[in-house]
Parts: C-alpha cells; sequence; structure tokens
C-alpha cells in the first residue's frame, strides 16, 4: 500500500542469491514528515503532545538554553512506563 500511494520509491534494485532485494526511500521531506506523523500518531497515544515537547525542545536548543532542553529530556524519559525500562535488555 505504501508503494502505491507514492509514500515509497524505489531507490535500487539488487540481487544475490538468485532473489531481488530492494532498497526503498522516502521520495521527498513533505512525504517524510507526513510519514513520520501518521507513524507517530498510531504508536503514541498522545502523539500532539509528543510533537509539541520536541517542538519546544528544538527551540530551546536553537536558543542555546540547555536547562530548557534539559528539563525536556526529564519529562520525555519520565514518560516511558516503568515496566519498558525495568524489562529492556539493556539494563541487563
Amino acid at each position: 500500500m505504501l508503494w502505491q500511494t507514492g509514500y515509497l520509491t524505489l531507490r535500487e534494485r539488487m540481487q544475490e542469491g538468485g532473489l531481488p532485494y530492494y532498497r526503498l526511500s522516502l521520495p521527498n521531506l513533505e512525504v517524510r514528515a507526513t510519514f513520520n506523523r501518521a507513524l507517530l500518531s498510531g504508536w503514541l497515544a498522545h502523539a500532539a503532545v509528543h510533537t509539541r515537547m520536541g517542538l519546544e525542545q528544538r527551540r530551546a536548543l536553537v536558543q542555546g538554553d540547555v536547562e530548557r532542553f534539559r528539563r525536556g529530556l526529564e519529562q520525555r524519559c519520565a514518560s516511558i512506563p516503568h515496566d519498558w525500562c525495568r524489562t529492556n535488555p539493556i539494563t541487563q
């Protein structure tokens, strides 16, 4: 479906072991942004909140406000459910 709607374009066709492989890409910035927004809203219950948080963090970086950027990171980390952190293999 992503191919047919134009979200994905064929970048390269390769062949290995008699099987074809394809490298796909998103064709332009507008499609990448729209695709990422769609994924974000599908994966996150409150995608708009996370988008605002990301924009605020970007503004803090552009303005050189390290403290505001740090607070934003802390907010994002605090929003991760505890079980995700505890059961993640990285913690082991």
